[in-house]
């Protein structure tokens, strides 16, 4: 991927009633698609055509 440690950084941990989110980003019909699930309950839900300038900014609106 040709990261440098110091393009790395460590994430404190954070309290949360519902546990932390995590998410992939997934093809699915040659569409991308973001998949979040919640680490405590296990609960995903798939945001749907996501476009390219969102993910590449690191957010999907």
């Amino acid at each position: 991927m040709g990261l440098k440690p110091s393009d790395l950084c460590t994430e404190e941990p954070r309290f949360s009633y519902l546990g932390s989110w995590h998410a992939n980003l997934i093809q699915i019909d040659r569409r991308k698609r973001l998949l979040f699930v919640n680490e405590r309950t296990l609960f995903d839900f798939i945001m749907p055509d996501v476009a390219q300038a969102a993910t590449a900014k690191g957010r999907a609106t």
